[in-house]
């Protein structure tokens, strides 16, 4: 009888935690998937729980957040991909004073394609991650192809 009282005990404690949800409607979450990050400022703080189509059609995330994080209003929610394609759901906290409330359905975005972290690099930090990492290497490999490919077909219009 002790260890079930001391099992209850535990599980009322741990099971009783200060995540919330929130809800953030997509016009389309390019393959997020449940379980997938969720980031302020490159610091994991929740992930991705559910997600499913609405009344609308839209998709509806929910992601939860962990304990202590306060959202405030106009606090916004992008959809990012890393060079090799892993999805997670970026929030860009605003400056307001208000906290954000969690039944109320938020609106998110998906970063635009030709935005990558690649392009904030200097040149010279570009030049030496191309030099260094194979992985940066084949991506450029790939742009310049890309570039190459496009500017010929301008060229022939």
């Amino acid at each position: 009888m002790k260890n079930l009282l001391t099992y209850l005990l535990l599980l009322g404690l741990f099971g009783c935690t200060d995540n919330e949800q929130y809800k953030i409607q997509f016009e389309q979450v390019d393959w997020l998937k449940t379980g997938d990050r969720v980031t302020i400022n490159g610091l994991d703080v929740g992930q991705v729980k559910n997600l499913k189509l609405d009344d609308e059609q839209k998709i509806l995330a929910t992601i939860q957040i962990g304990p202590n994080i306060k959202l405030t209003k106009g606090s916004t929610f992008t959809i990012h991909s890393d060079l090799l394609g892993a999805k997670h759901i970026e929030i860009a906290l605003s400056d307001s004073k208000e906290l954000m409330d969690s039944k109320e359905i938020q609106k998110g975005t998906i970063q635009p394609l030709d935005t990558t972290e690649f392009k904030k690099l200097t040149p010279e930090q570009r030049d030496s991650l191309i030099k260094h990492d194979p992985v940066y290497r084949l991506a450029d490999t790939v742009f310049q192809m890309l570039k190459n490919d496009k500017d010929d077909k301008d060229e022939k219009n």
